[in-house]
């Protein structure tokens, strides 16, 4: 199984609309969005798919209009741990 990184979403977009979209590819295991802390969509998310269906999405899908946007799709890669950042404060 692979997991696609889906950009540019448009703001009125749902899980149901991608998942709809991406099950003309093949079978979809998952769909999650990303939203902010405030509840708004960040304009991007992620589908879980079978490998063949992953590589027919990514060939069909990207840069293809979805609403009013040019989607951005591509296999998502894992995301390495990174040190949180120390902040620096002035004492006096």
């Amino acid at each position: 199984m692979k997991t696609l990184y889906v950009g540019n979403l448009p703001e009125d977009s749902n899980a149901n609309d991608l998942r709809r979209l991406f099950a003309s590819q093949g079978p979809v295991h998952g769909v999650t969005l990303i939203i902010d802390r405030t509840g708004k969509q960040r304009g991007f998310g992620f589908v879980d798919m079978d490998d063949l269906a992953a590589i027919s999405a990514i060939s069909t899908l990207n840069r293809q209009r979805f609403g009013d946007r040019l989607l951005t799709v591509s296999e998502a890669s894992a995301r390495t741990w990174q040190p949180p950042r120390r902040q620096r404060y002035k004492t006096e």
